[in-house]
This record gives C-alpha cells, structure tokens and sequence, in this order.
C-alpha cells in the first residue's frame, strides 16, 4: 500500500516575484497523479521559505496557522480514507474532504437525527 505524499507549495505556476504574489497550495502527489487543493493564501516570493512557509509579515504567524490547519485535515481525510478502503483513492479523497463537518452541539439537531 503506498501512502499519498503531502506537502505545502509556493507558486506552481511560477508567477511570483517581489512584486507580484503567487497561491500556497496543498499538493497530494500519488501514483504519478497529483491535487491541489487551495489555501488561499498569497504571498510575495521573498515571504516563502519551504521549511518555515510565510515569513517577514506581520500576520506569519496566523498564516501559517491555516496552512497547518489544511495539512491537517488533509492529512486527516488521507487516513481515513485508507482506513475505511485499505488503500487511497483521490475519489475516496474527494469524499471525505468535502464531507459537511457537523456540529451536533444543538439540541435542536440532535432530536432531529433521532
């Protein structure tokens, strides 16, 4: 079973410079078939570092908070997928990342799922 290779990168398009920003993505790279999956976040090419992600803004810190908080749950829907299949599928992905999170923390919910 060969597991999908996760990882944050910098402008794939290669459109970034001191002026111009480029988009953080989450890459999934399996079997010779790659995702991404958007972050969001854009910055300029002199704020990227591979080992650190965002730096020299004032706002790193919180960004690199949602960049880690995507690995997560990517990472977090990999596992579960080749737990519930045994292997990974980005169709098994697919379902699991885009599952509604729900909260039953309301009553009002609750009676209604029973």
């Amino acid at each position: 079973m060969a597991y999908p290779i996760i990882s944050a990168v910098f402008d794939e398009k290669k459109v970034a410079t001191k002026t111009k920003t480029g988009l953080v993505q989450i890459r999934i790279y399996h079997n010779h078939k790659r995702k991404f999956i958007s972050t969001g976040i854009k910055v300029y090419a002199d704020q990227w570092n591979d080992k650190t992600f965002v730096s020299g803004r004032s706002d790193a810190m919180s960004l690199n908070d949602q960049i880690n908080g995507i690995l997560a749950k990517v990472r977090e829907c990999a596992n579960e997928c080749i737990r519930q299949s045994g292997d990974f599928s980005f169709e098994g992905f697919n379902e699991q990342y885009e599952k509604p999170v729900r909260d039953s923390a309301s009553f009002l919910d609750f009676m209604f799922d029973r």
